[in-house]
């Protein structure tokens, strides 16, 4: 009887503190991985890479940290919902002379050339994610495979963000 007693009194303590605190939107910080950051799981083909953000997608509660976690070659950056020119398309310049091991020219040849702008290397924007704000971590690489490198976003609104790697187009939302 004082086993059923101590757990009714524990349940209505639970039952209690989530109406009290339950409703209330908590700030939480949460860790995306960005790419491998490990052994792939047993059974993955030898061949796959686990080029992704790593949860996909969470929701966002005003007053978040997410840390981007990468030991890979990544950017993480929010477009504020604008295209962002990754690439130059240099006018007039085109790709010529490049041949292959048999000296015959490669099949891009003529074709107009593409280039990394360098606004892609380097980190732009603040660390707080405002709709509408760019903002990117620029290039983040570990120099050791076992200490990945961070970058750490503020979210004061709720709601669902799309960032993105610049450098392989991974989606995170």
């Amino acid at each position: 009887m004082v086993k059923i007693g101590l757990a009714l009194a524990a349940l209505g303590v639970l039952i209690t503190s989530q109406l009290a605190f339950g409703g209330t939107d908590q700030t939480a910080s949460w860790t995306v991985l960005v790419g491998e950051q490990k052994k792939a799981p047993a059974g993955t083909p030898k061949q796959t890479f686990l080029n992704q953000f790593f949860p996909g997608q969470l929701t966002i509660n005003a007053g978040d940290k997410v840390t981007f976690s990468s030991v890979g070659f990544h950017t993480d950056s929010y477009t504020g919902g604008k295209p962002f020119p990754f690439l130059l398309l240099p006018k007039g310049k085109v790709y010529e002379g490049i041949l292959d091991s048999a000296g015959q020219p490669f099949f891009f040849g003529g074709e107009q050339k593409f280039e990394y702008g360098l606004g892609l290397f380097v980190p732009a924007g603040p660390k707080t994610i405002s709709r509408g704000r760019f903002a990117s971590s620029g290039v983040i690489v570990a120099q050791n495979p076992k200490k990945p490198v961070t970058a750490t976003y503020t979210f004061p609104q709720a709601g669902k963000f799309k960032m993105v790697c610049l450098i392989t187009l991974r989606i995170w939302r």
